[in-house]
């Protein structure tokens, strides 16, 4: 587990240094997408459509809450939530945000997602996990400990990477999808490689590169993340964690490959609020958008 705790103390210092920058970037517009206000809207969607009629007898615990922007919204609407996360600067504005509206700062708590079973006694009948598993690697204790904690009927609600969405930028995620896609077939390691490099010099790019998250040259080791999720095959992958996949919904689409993005920037930029209605999702979305919420059925057994 000495990975795993390194991977924690990383996030944990990472966020504690960066709270600031991350909450004006990523939920005060600042973005060049406001991916995560998109989130939270698509969630809120899924938790109204799956428990608005019992609200007030609903359990939910926000893992990875962060400064209780999902969070505060559903206390709003009258959910009950619980909320954790490993930062405690992303606490302290989580508790700040919570005694604003008239909630008690108690709600959160301090703690990893690898020790949910023993942070929390509950039973949930929803667990939220907002921008979280992009970060961690091991996602099947992620979700043997999320298993712990839900009843037996229990759902989740996260995010999930969409790779599929890699075989659409011609970069250099492309020949990454490739060579992956190569080696799960059993092709000889020599006609992997020729095909790759072959590939990586036609798109003019390099093959080799580590997935990691920054800010301003601040940066995550995230190059053992789970990350080989995608769109046809997120059913057998959540399977084999232990739940059914209920629903998904695409978002961030990008309408053209992103090498063309310094080409066509206009095609590439958000505009306007977050919309109250959400776009239906096409069947091209699950190429052209590289991220998706999902939600999930714990399994009986």
């Amino acid at each position: 587990m000495t990975g795993l705790k390194t991977c924690v103390a990383d996030l944990e210092d990472f966020f504690d240094k960066n709270v600031e920058r991350y909450l004006d970037g990523c939920y005060g517009g600042k973005q060049r997408y406001p991916s995560n206000a998109v989130r939270k809207s698509i969630m809120l969607h899924y938790v109204d459509k799956y428990f608005k009629s019992r609200k007030r007898k609903v359990r939910i615990l926000d893992a990875g809450c962060g400064a209780g922007n999902l969070m505060v919204e559903l206390l709003d609407r009258g959910y009950k939530v619980e909320g954790m996360d490993v930062s405690a600067s992303m606490l302290e504005h989580c508790r700040r945000a919570l005694s604003a509206r008239g909630y008690s700062p108690e709600l959160v708590q301090k703690g990893d997602v690898f020790a949910l079973s023993k942070l929390v006694r509950s039973q949930y009948d929803l667990v939220l996990c907002a921008g979280l598993l992009g970060y961690l690697p091991r996602h099947d204790l992620v979700f043997a400990q999320i298993r712990k904690v839900l009843k037996p009927d229990g759902l989740v609600i996260t995010d999930i990477i969409n790779r599929l969405f890699d075989l659409f930028t011609f970069n250099k995620h492309t020949v990454d999808f490739l060579d992956r896609l190569f080696q799960e077939q059993g092709l000889p390691t020599a006609v992997r490689r020729s095909v790759t490099r072959t590939l990586g010099r036609r798109l003019e790019i390099g093959k080799e590169y580590e997935l990691k998250k920054s800010f301003k040259g601040e940066e995550i080791e995230s190059s053992e993340v789970d990350v080989d999720y995608n769109s046809l095959n997120y059913a057998r992958r959540f399977a084999q964690a232990g739940f059914r996949l209920r629903d998904v919904w695409y978002y961030h689409r990008h309408p053209i490959p992103t090498i063309f993005e310094r080409s066509f920037p206009k095609l590439f930029q958000h505009s306007g609020p977050i919309p109250r209605g959400l776009p239906r999702n096409e069947w091209y979305d699950a190429l052209l958008c590289n991220t998706s919420v999902v939600v999930l059925e714990r399994d009986k057994r």
